[in-house]
């Protein structure tokens, strides 16, 4: 192996090897002087891959750049989340996440580059690999000839190339994700009436409001009924930035979802995730109020408030009624121990969605003399009060008072947990206990050494 090539390492599942091996023959066939490798992160080795696995799991170290296939067969990978463990403790110069499928986005991934692979269309898939390219020649290439090399692919992509030009003229190859904002929709689709003794299907979108025409047709076609019978509402717009992953939590009182918790990661382009909806045999027939909560970075930014009906026969509707409560002012409650690994999130969120302002100085506040007075303005100066919640919030006599207050003011549906650590670990407080204190990224994190401490 040459010494003056740069190393690129691919981490994949399995089950999406045959996409990895596309990734570097593309790869192979560009004018980039690269050295590529891949290594697959699977499942339940044998005995003699485990053995290879220990072998090729050197190459993280060679490796100058790191390009993860995020699928849903990857995610669901205890060897993928070793990989990343080991990988995410090495220094290197690049970082790119091939988004190849829809599912949640790790928390120590957001940081990090990422494409959209999602696409089935052969155009999608050159467009999304010549961006690939670009993002590479950056990496390995002194700055005149990953320009060159954009201008290279003039001929055969003019439309993506003039873009890749002006882009690589700004170097916002170079800028993080968290800067390419956007004023995205969301959007409720589903039937117009909810069969009593069916399953049925409600989605949810985010989109920018040129997309909303393609949004309907496509819910048209994934609800399999005419534009007609198809319940729409559509909310916004917010400024949310690129990269974002949200955790969208679906309830309806009176029905069933079995999967109420779902993940969309805006790319930039159209988002979407389903939840199947049961209704019961012996369901009255009328409206049923539902609620969707939308989080990010694990606080909740927007709640979203809808009615649906369940009848026996379809109707014609207008739309789904819907009202959305954005979140504009925070309060952060939070043991003194946890301030840095706060600050570490919540700054992450403002920057990710602009239109949050959360209010961290609460430990300047807890030394005045009528801190009491000044916690109860505060709070009911907020739309929600974040409770970061771990084994030093619980021991912690101010987050016990704050949250108290918080509770007294304006009730429990005021109060959104965010867990520091497993509720095995950190039992939520008995009010409280019918909220969740349950964060699906905590596994993860952890598995990649980043566990709270």
């Amino acid at each position: 192996m040459s010494s003056q090539r740069h190393n690129v390492l691919i981490i994949h599942s399995r089950e999406d090897s045959e996409f990895a091996a596309f990734v570097a023959r593309s790869l192979s066939e560009a004018t980039l002087d690269l050295w590529i490798d891949k290594l697959d992160a699977s499942t339940e080795p044998t005995w003699e891959e485990q053995r290879n696995w220990e072998e090729r799991t050197k190459a993280l170290t060679r490796a100058w750049s790191l390009l993860i296939v995020l699928s849903p067969s990857s995610v669901a990978s205890t060897r993928f989340q070793e990989a990343i463990s080991i990988a995410l403790r090495l220094e290197r110069k690049t970082v790119i996440v091939l988004l190849l499928g829809d599912c949640e986005l790790p928390l120590p991934l957001q940081k990090y580059r990422l494409i959209d692979f999602r696409k089935d269309e052969v155009r999608g898939r050159e467009v999304s690999t010549l961006l690939l390219k670009a993002e590479l020649s950056l990496a390995a290439q002194p700055y005149e000839r990953a320009l060159a090399y954009a201008e290279s692919c003039r001929s055969e992509f003019p439309a993506e190339a003039m873009a890749l030009h002006r882009l690589l003229e700004k170097k916002v190859y170079g800028v993080p994700n968290d800067l390419l904002i956007d004023n995205v929709q969301f959007t409720l689709t589903g039937p117009s009436v909810l069969i009593v003794a069916q399953a049925h299907e409600l989605r949810f979108w985010v989109h920018v409001e040129q997309e909303r025409k393609t949004v309907l047709k496509r819910a048209s076609e994934l609800h399999k009924v005419p534009r007609s019978e198809l319940s729409i509402k559509s909310e916004g717009p917010y400024p949310l930035a690129r990269g974002s992953c949200l955790s969208i939590r679906l309830k309806i009182k009176g029905l069933n979802c079995p999967e109420p918790h779902k993940w969309i990661t805006w790319t930039g382009e159209i988002g979407c995730t389903g939840f199947i909806v049961e209704v019961p045999n012996d369901a009255s027939e009328g409206a049923y109020s539902g609620g969707a909560s939308i989080k990010l970075n694990g606080c909740e930014i927007a709640r979203v408030s809808f009615v649906v009906c369940v009848g026996r026969t379809q109707q014609k509707i207008t739309g789904i009624p819907v009202s959305t409560e954005v979140h504009r002012a925070a309060f952060a409650s939070y043991a003194s121990e946890d301030r840095a690994e706060v600050l570490s999130r919540v700054q992450g969120m403002e920057t990710a969605y602009k239109g949050l302002s959360v209010f961290v100085d609460v430990v300047n506040i807890r030394s005045g003399q009528n801190w009491e007075k000044e916690l109860t303005r505060r709070i009911n100066e907020s739309d929600v009060f974040y409770l970061f919640w771990c084994r030093h919030a619980s021991a912690s006599e101010w987050v016990a008072k704050e949250w108290h207050l918080a509770f007294a003011a304006k009730g429990g549906d005021f109060i959104d947990p965010v867990p520091l650590e497993p509720p095995q670990l950190a039992p939520p407080p008995q009010e409280l206990i019918g909220k969740h204190f349950n964060d699906p990224l905590l596994a993860f994190i952890a598995a990649a050494g980043g566990g709270h401490s």
